[in-house]
């Protein structure tokens, strides 16, 4: 698994068509980032699309025609990310895109990465223990809290920035393709 600081390019996968989110986030986050959907869809008709959010965040995605299954989980719950874990650890994910950047969060998706041979992207344990971001997740996590060249960097960066999130959303989409041969 790549983290923070890997040079090169991630493994490429034959074709995407099992995808894990974990954006459990607050609601309008949440909501924000089905913005991603169509664009995934598009490039891979046939995937399948498992979405792990905080409890109560579900129905905001019930019956999103691009989320194939929905799983609630209290993110500030070890106990409860724990038994996620191991209820889904058998499953056949080809990617996890991460998109939060909390530790327990951070420990789920490198886990549960390497438990189902996925590739991560975004929000993952860096080889220090702590929370970190893989090359690909950059354009995302460039402009927050995980920001590598440190917060003030960050800060610059989201007053230079002139895209909207969707164009943000759009961006991390086609880096997400340029890695998973997404069709």
């Amino acid at each position: 698994m790549r983290e923070s600081g890997a040079s090169g390019p991630y493994p490429r996968a034959e074709r995407m068509s099992r995808l894990l989110v974990i954006k459990t986030g607050a609601l309008g986050d949440v909501l924000r980032t089905t913005s991603i959907l169509p664009g995934l869809a598009e490039r891979s008709p046939a995937l399948e699309l498992t979405w792990v959010t905080a409890t109560g965040a579900g129905p905001l995605l019930a019956g999103h025609p691009h989320v194939a299954e929905i799983i609630e989980v209290d993110p500030k719950s070890p106990e409860a990310l724990g038994h996620l874990e191991a209820s889904i650890g058998d499953r056949a994910f080809d990617r996890i895109l991460s998109l939060d950047d909390e530790e327990p969060l951070c420990r789920l998706a490198s886990a549960l990465a390497e438990r189902t041979g996925a590739t991560p992207t975004g929000a993952v344990l860096g080889s220090d223990g702590r929370p970190a971001y893989t090359d690909d997740a950059a354009c995302w996590f460039g402009m927050g809290l995980l920001c590598r060249e440190g917060l003030a960097e960050a800060d610059r960066r989201k007053l230079a920035n002139r895209r909207t999130h969707a164009e943000r959303s759009e961006e991390h989409t086609s880096e997400l393709q340029s890695h998973s041969d997404l069709v």
